[in-house]
């Protein structure tokens, strides 16, 4: 799944949970765009990880992810 929604990153994740926790993923998300002040990269990881997924931050804030289970 490829993810560049203009700071709208994280709700579309919270609205993916049970397709991210049942199937098996590869993830490359735009996550430098900022809530609140933030970097949405710094919501996205742990929120991936949660869900079992190796994940990498590359250049300009883009979050890639596997699923490790």
């Amino acid at each position: 799944i490829k993810m560049n929604i203009e700071g709208a990153e994280i709700e579309a994740l919270k609205g993916a949970q049970q397709t991210l926790e049942n199937n098996h993923l590869s993830l490359a998300i735009e996550a430098h765009h900022e809530v609140n002040g933030e970097a949405t990269y710094k919501s996205i990881i742990p929120m991936l990880n949660g869900a079992q997924f190796d994940v990498f931050l590359g250049p300009g804030g883009v979050v890639y992810a596997q699923k490790t289970v």
